[in-house]
């Protein structure tokens, strides 16, 4: 009876969920940020919904609001500005968090704004500034910022192993020859051991030769953060092949190069015998003539040998010939294929559109926007220069001409400079006033930058038209058959890519120039290949791994999903009449001073 005289019992609201209570709040935060016409109360309410989406997990939405307070307020500063100091903070976490997250987000806008406070907001920062930095292509100055932070590591032993692995892929993109001249610079231990490891270990032909030298340093360094969080790539080195295959023709009309192939790979592979550790298993080597056996029957006759690798052939059509039957032994061919790539067969060739690439590259790197380009009529140059146009982007080509006759560039650079044009100006001035008057030319001066596709003998004339024409000031691209190392004395400030066996040499070059003559000259870079062809025998599951490019004398080597190698040549500017190396950050503090001359 009491019970049922008792009044029905209050009725609770329902209760929303928490995720819909959430996404209230959010959008209720962001009306009334939008609403707002004070700075002040505008990025509170922003970040009221900052937190809210970051407490939810969405960090799309966090993103977006990120951005939002990341913009400039009424006032001409950023919103976040106008929050007190300790919500500034807690968006410095939150946006640093989502920013090293995301691999793809542009993060320059937020490092220019923000002061990281503590060890960890600081880790975060360096991180992505080294980020930014190697998608700059400056791959020495990120590693250089993690190391300088890895010297006084947090405890945090994962993000230990995270910066570890991350410098030494900074590191492994480096050339060779800039990690030796950073740890010859570096003031403090750390950086040294660092810079050197990259460097011994990156210069070695061989993975025996790797993993020797890896354990070597680190049995001296037994306390760096490498030896204590050892980058993959160091634990995980792969044996050498027991015997490896060369196919190329040694007579016949490929003769010579056939024998600058072989040079460079018997030299490379003597001194990888000479630097073996004691103790370790002798490699063996087999060459094969493809101008006396056909390249089917010299693969078949190396496959029968057991080899574990072929490297080669060297021309053309006998890689498509080996191609049509796709090899069941890894091939590292010394020419590439016109369509595509094969199962089972990597392609590395010593093609001209590599250095068109670079030459694209550096003008984009510089902030260069509009160019002249003058070529040859060889077919080099055309298909240098229809890989040069494809690879601009955004840089204008205002002017093109082609040297069909040396005696002729002179003018064609004047008409391609419109000096032509000033000076019947100012004979039309003359001519209307009926008087004289002191008159210099002027060139065009839409032109940041000159493209010269051409041999030497055409620019040992272009350089000095240029000069007479009035555009000293320009900086002048060229690929290595416009150079001739012999005579460079009227190419003051060309700047020419090349390979890094020309260039810069290493201590294989240096070793071997007096005993192979091919080492040197107009057959050096076949030279080079044969080299890199023993290197990538040797390192073949590093580099079909993919996880790091490998340094070589012809390049730094990518290998695309195609099977192709991409080749990232070495720069050089000629100085008082030598070719001296310039790294990326030489090359962008040349450009800064043309840019400011030109002002």
């Amino acid at each position: 009876m009491l019970g049922a005289c008792a009044g029905n019992p209050p009725v609770e609201p329902a209760r929303e969920p928490a995720a819909a209570q959430a996404e209230d709040s959010v959008e209720v935060a962001l009306r009334r940020a939008e609403a707002a016409s004070v700075d002040r109360v505008k990025a509170s309410h922003y970040f009221d919904a900052l937190l809210a989406l970051h407490a939810r997990g969405d960090s799309a939405g966090a993103a977006r609001v990120v951005a939002r307070l990341r913009a400039v307020g009424d006032e001409g500063k950023p919103l976040l500005t106008a929050l007190p100091e300790a919500a500034r903070r807690r968006f410095q976490t939150i946006a640093l968090n989502i920013a090293v997250a995301n691999p793809d987000q542009a993060v320059g806008e937020l490092l220019a704004i923000i002061d990281p406070a503590g060890r960890q907001q600081e880790w975060m920062a360096a991180r992505l500034r080294a980020r930014e930095l190697s998608a700059a292509g400056l791959y020495a100055e990120a590693a250089g910022t993690l190391i300088s932070l890895a010297t006084d590591p947090i405890e945090d032993e994962s993000q230990v192993a995270e910066v570890s692995a991350a410098i030494w892929r900074y590191l492994s993109s480096t050339a060779v020859p800039e990690l030796a001249r950073n740890a010859a610079a570096a003031a403090v231990p750390e950086a040294r051991a660092w810079w050197s490891l990259a460097h011994d270990f990156n210069s070695a032909l061989t993975g025996t030769e790797q993993r020797s030298r890896w354990h070597r340093w680190r049995a001296s360094h037994p306390r760096h953060v490498a030896a204590r969080f050892p980058p993959q790539e160091l634990v995980d080195i792969a044996p050498d092949p027991s015997t490896i295959a060369l196919l190329t023709p040694l007579a016949g009309d490929f003769g010579v190069a056939g024998e600058a192939v072989r040079d460079g790979f018997v030299a490379a592979y003597l001194h990888a015998r000479a630097s073996a550790p004691a103790g370790a298993a002798a490699q063996g080597i087999h060459i094969y003539d493809t101008a006396a056996l056909s390249v089917e029957v010299a693969y078949q006759q190396a496959r029968r040998q057991g080899v574990d690798v072929v490297v080669g052939p060297l021309r053309k059509a006998a890689v498509a010939a080996l191609a049509a039957t796709p090899p069941d032994i890894p091939v590292i061919a010394l020419n590439s294929l016109e369509s595509g790539g094969r199962e089972g067969m990597i392609q590395l060739s010593l093609a001209v559109e590599d250095e068109a690439t670079a030459i694209a590259s550096a003008l984009n790197a510089e902030g260069f926007q509009r160019v002249v380009l003058f070529d040859s009529p060889a077919r080099w140059a055309a298909r240098a220069r229809t890989q040069l146009e494809a690879s601009l982007g955004d840089i204008e080509i205002v002017d093109f001409r082609t040297f069909l006759r040396v005696e002729d560039i002179t003018s064609i650079v004047g008409d391609a400079l419109h000096v032509a044009e000033s000076q019947a100006r100012a004979a039309q001035l003359e001519l209307d006033l009926g008087a004289t008057f002191e008159f210099t030319p002027r060139r065009r001066d839409d032109v940041d930058a000159v493209v010269a596709l051409v041999d030497s003998a055409e620019l040992k004339s272009l350089k000095p038209a240029l000069d007479f024409h009035f555009a000293r000031d320009l900086t002048v691209f060229a690929p290595s058959p416009a150079i001739d190392i012999t005579d460079l004395e009227r190419l003051e400030g060309v700047r020419v890519c090349d390979i890094p066996w020309r260039i810069h040499g290493d201590g294989l070059s240096d070793a071997v120039g007096a005993a192979f003559s091919l080492s040197r000259g107009s057959y050096s870079a076949l030279f080079a290949l044969g080299v890199d062809g023993f290197r990538l025998a040797n390192q073949l599951p590093r580099l079909a791994q993919g996880r790091t490019p490998i340094f070589g004398s012809t390049g730094t080597l990518f290998l695309g999903d195609d099977g192709r190698i991409r080749r990232e040549l070495a720069w050089a500017e000629v100085q008082q009449g030598t070719l001296v190396p310039i790294s990326a950050r030489g090359r962008e503090r040349a450009a800064s001073t043309t840019h400011r001359n030109s002002e």
